[in-house]
């Protein structure tokens, strides 16, 4: 529902869903899909609040404890890395993480 929230552009309705997915599933990979999508509303979003939400997703995700042996998660968390290094500020780490999910991917 999430998914089909965000092709119809309703993004508070996606949210829910993905917040819902994280809240209800003991699935490493489920979890981290509704998390990766749910970043994904917060990036788009202009709220303040939504934003402080996408770093501590980032902060979460980005965490060894959610290491998959999926290819594609793992180039998802590379790009959301880069991401986070370049929201702080750090260049030179947010391009070696770039390269590396382009790697991946």
């Amino acid at each position: 529902l999430g998914l089909y929230s965000l092709s119809v552009d309703l993004k508070e309705s996606a949210i829910q869903h993905f917040n819902l997915g994280l809240k209800s599933t003991n699935n490493k990979d489920l979890w981290f899909y509704s998390a990766m999508n749910l970043a994904l509303c917060y990036l788009d979003s202009k709220d303040t609040n939504n934003k402080n939400q996408l770093i501590s997703i980032l902060d979460n995700v980005l965490n060894d404890r959610f290491q998959t042996f999926n290819t594609a998660f793992n180039a998802f968390s590379s790009y959301f890395k880069a991401l986070k290094f370049y929201l702080n500020s750090q260049y030179q780490p947010a391009q070696e993480s770039l390269k590396e999910a382009i790697v991946l991917a």
